[in-house]
């Protein structure tokens, strides 16, 4: 449903400050005729009419309104005059006296005088499109020139013998300018920027007028506006100014009797006329310094024009639902409007008639969190999870410059919407119990005079009400700093490394002191895959050991703080949150004041859905005995690209449930788009399925697929890579090795799994190929319809469709950083450090159990 009014006027508000003409309801404020006003439209390039002499009328005559009609032919009003004779003009008639031959009205009767256009008809003439051509007049001279951006009158307009005249125009970004002309039509004086409620007084001698019209504001189309509704007036009286300026607490945003189309200028702070958009007709009284936004998921948008008690436009936001709005010290009175996140219409009434539609802005108060510490432990609350979100691309986004508290909005730079506490009510409502909060500190930081990072004040608090968002659901909260990469890395000279240390102490030194009353529901986590810039994502030994630095000089600054911090449980990553054998043997555990608070954080994305998990998640486990530290999947998950969607559920449950039966929990990734299970917009739109798979195998249900092959002996392979045309194996001179022909068994789909570990880490799967019972290569197809004789991998698992007809299937391997001797192979094998893992299956036989 469409909500329409008409206005006469402006915003209330800006009646209030700035001056407006009247809001009127077309169904509750029926128009109230105004003073006459006489005009008529001349063509310009018409000729000079001749006036017809002024006649005296009878005493009992109805006057002649002042302003008369620019007549089209000479001739006195209410006389008939004969063809062959001209009146005189000092002719008076009386009652008594009887009419000439040439002049017969009747004595005694009132002479209706002709119809003179009234003030209604002056608004028909300028709030009428086709009045008006695209160009302006000069500001000298008043000759037309055509052009854009401006529209003027097509015609002269006659205007009557009064001096003033008042505007009342029904859009405040909307000027005028009027040119004055003589009776002969010559140019005498331009008086511009005339806005409603402006004083027009005209020269003494002005006969005729020409109007202007154009927008202060860039990009308005000026002859649109007329078909919302537009107005432009001349009146002999000051408009009437009616408005009403309330409390915020006292408003009644359901009420949709108080809501017209439009919208409020950035300029002025008064009403505009605009499509898309719901403007409140009172204005707001703003008290406190901070409020909640409160909309519907992710659909409304509120727009607040700030305005000071002079009536000047302090500030214009644009506002979302879960945003935390900051009133500007000057700030006196708001204008509010309401919009919708698509272009088309939406219905008001049903909007209005939700819980949410009837507070729109609420008085923020913050959440009154726990202080009183527990004795948690790292391995208890470990244990105490069951599968963990997160909260990703939201305030781990990234912005252009920095600045202290210069990107208050960077968590919509990536595409979501602002962090809301219904979006975190329903995480927690899904039963997910850890909520884990991705930070970019950095762009909201700055360097001061000292030399000292610092983080924006207003950048912390808006983090922690997110925090208290979870908090208040009863959530485990782990809180990191993201992507830091301009300030924190490591693989790096000894001097640039101490930079990054010292940054790395004051960022979490400020973090700690501002969350430090918090309980055992906050946890923090030091870094987010910090990389090696020797050589970017991959292990280096300098980059391994600066890590370890880094992870200590975390735990020491967090317990330096004090308070809940001495006891606060503390994650510290790996060397990219890598799982890698390398990255394993190089990791130190940093050392502690308190025993049993340090976890370790890994990340992975595999796509394995099956047993074949098995041999990485025992060694991380194996690496978690070592240490004697749980481990948490910090992230996890596969993107909606999926190759087999059926099995995409299939995979996250067997995920979750093989990694707890190996005492790790996972947090599934979820950025708001490719990977998200969420919906942050419509939360009824959230992908259930893997919701409920992600629970299920918090449960324990898992996958299992039997009757793999197992290629892990020496004389198996053969030194050589598979060409890419025909299939054969072929000399290569950098180290590789191709399996023999191995025949495939019954099953639609074959899965390959390669296990390297240790010092066989860097050798990935190269190539694969099927071959019919001729042993020629067969086709196979791919995702998105690419067909390939022999397929690259340069990975360490893949799942493909057997092409049909296939009889056998090899595949080769290599490192694609080192030239690997056959020898090493051998020994890789026979140490079972190198084994080759191939499984044939059908898709509709995985079930979990």
């Amino acid at each position: 449903m469409r909500y329409k009014r008409k206005l006469a006027g402006c915003f209330i508000l800006g009646l209030l400050l700035g001056g407006c003409g009247q809001q009127k309801v077309e169904s509750e404020m029926p128009p109230t005729p105004e003073p006459s006003v006489t005009i008529e439209p001349t063509r310009l390039s018409e000729p000079t009419v001749t006036q017809a002499p002024t006649l005296t009328p009878t005493p009992t005559a109805t006057p002649i309104p002042t302003l008369t009609q620019a007549p089209t032919a000479t001739q006195a009003p209410t006389v008939t005059p004969t063809p062959t004779v001209t009146p005189t003009p000092t002719l008076t008639p009386t009652p008594t006296v009887t009419p000439t031959p040439t002049l017969t009205p009747t004595p005694t009767v009132t002479p209706t005088p002709t119809p003179v256009p009234q003030i209604e008809k002056m608004g028909e003439t300028l709030s009428n499109p086709e009045s008006y051509k695209n160009g302006w007049y000069k500001s000298w001279g008043g000759g037309y020139e055509e052009g854009n951006g401006s529209i003027c009158t097509k015609e002269y307009l006659k205007i009557a013998e009064e001096d003033v005249y008042y505007l009342s125009i029904n859009d405040s970004r909307i000027v005028v300018d009027i040119h004055e002309y003589n009776a002969d039509k010559s140019w005498l004086k331009y008086t511009d920027n005339l806005s409603d409620g402006s004083k027009f007084e005209k020269q003494e001698n002005t006969e005729y007028i020409t109007v202007t019209m154009r927008s202060k504001e860039w990009g308005v189309n000026l002859r649109g506006l007329f078909e919302l509704g537009f107005e432009l007036k001349l009146s002999k009286e000051v408009p009437q100014q009616e408005y009403k300026v309330v409390a915020l607490e006292q408003v009644d945003f359901a009420d949709v009797t108080k809501w017209y189309n439009g919208d409020y200028s950035r300029t002025t702070g008064k009403y505009a006329l605009t499509t898309g958009n719901f403007a409140y007709t009172e204005g707001c009284i703003v008290k406190d310094d901070y409020y909640w936004i409160r909309l519907p998921e992710g659909k409304y948008r509120l727009k607040i024009t700030e305005i000071s008690e002079k009536g000047e436009v302090v500030r214009t936001t644009t506002l979302a639902n879960g945003y935390k709005w900051k009133k500007q010290e000057e700030t006196k009175y708001i204008a509010i409007s309401l919009s919708h996140t698509s272009q088309e219409a939406f219905d008001l009434g049903g909007f209005m008639a939700t819980e949410q539609g009837k507070v729109l802005i609420e008085k923020y108060v913050k959440y009154p969190h726990n202080t009183v510490m527990s004795s948690l432990s790292a391995q208890e609350f470990v244990d105490a999870i069951n599968v963990g979100w997160n909260l990703g691309n939201s305030l781990d986004s990234k912005s252009v410059n920095r600045g202290l508290d210069a990107n208050l909005k960077q968590e919509l730079n990536w595409g979501n919407p602002y962090v809301c506490k219904e979006l975190i009510d329903y995480v927690a409502e899904c039963g997910f119990n850890t909520i884990r909060i991705p930070v970019t500190w950095y762009y909201n930081t700055e360097i001061n005079e000292a030399g000292e990072l610092v983080i924006g004040e207003q950048y912390l608090q808006r983090v922690q009400d997110v925090v208290d968002y979870a908090i208040a659901n009863d959530l485990y909260v782990i809180l990191n700093a993201h992507h830091e990469q301009p300030i924190f890395y490591a693989g790096v000279s000894d001097a640039e490394i101490q930079k990054v240390y010292k940054y790395a102490e004051e960022l979490w030194t400020q973090i700690a002191e501002h969350f430090k009353t918090y309980d055992e529901h906050l946890i923090f986590e030091a870094y987010n895959e910090i990389d090696n810039l020797e050589q970017s994502w991959s292990y280096g030994a300098t980059a391994a050991a600066q890590m370890n630095c880094l992870n200590q000089i975390f735990v020491d600054a967090v317990r330096a703080t004090g308070g809940n911090n001495s006891m606060r449980i503390l994650i510290v990553p790996t060397l990219l949150d890598g799982i890698g054998a390398k990255i394993r043997n190089a990791f130190v555990l940093p050392k502690d004041v308190v025993e049993d608070r340090l976890v370790i954080e890994v990340h992975t994305y595999t796509k394995k859905f099956s047993q074949v998990l098995e041999p990485e998640l025992s060694e991380l486990e194996a690496f978690s005995n070592k240490l004697g530290v749980p481990i948490i999947i910090g992230e996890f998950g596969t993107s909606n690209s999926y190759e087999f969607p059926d099995l995409r559920e299939i995979q996250a449950a067997n995920y979750v449930a093989r990694a707890a039966a190996h005492g790790m929990k996972c947090i599934w990734w979820d950025n708001g788009s490719n990977y998200a299970i969420i919906d942050r917009n419509h939360y009824a739109n959230s992908d259930k399925g893997m919701i409920q798979a992600l629970l299920d195998g918090a449960e324990g249900k898992m996958c299992t697929i039997e009757n793999g092959i197992y290629i892990n002996q020496p004389e198996q392979y053969e030194d050589g890579m598979l060409d890419t045309k025909t299939g054969e194996v072929v000399f290569s001179y950098w180290g590789t090795i191709a399996t023999e022909e191995i025949p495939v068994t019954e099953g639609s789909h074959c899965m390959v799994n390669l296990v390297a570990t240790e010092e066989a880490t860097d050798i990935w799967l190269q190539r694969i190929a099927f071959y019919d019972k001729n042993g020629q290569v067969l086709p196979l197809t791919v995702k998105n319809g690419k067909i390939y004789r022999v397929l690259e991998l340069q990975t360490l698992y893949y799942v493909c469709a057997v092409p049909e007809g296939a009889k056998t299937v090899r595949i080769s391997m290599n490192s694609p950083y080192t030239n690997i001797p056959r020898k090493n192979f051998d020994d890789y094998l026979k140490n079972e450090v190198l084994e080759l893992g191939i499984t044939f299956f059908d898709m509709q036989d995985i079930k979990l159990q």
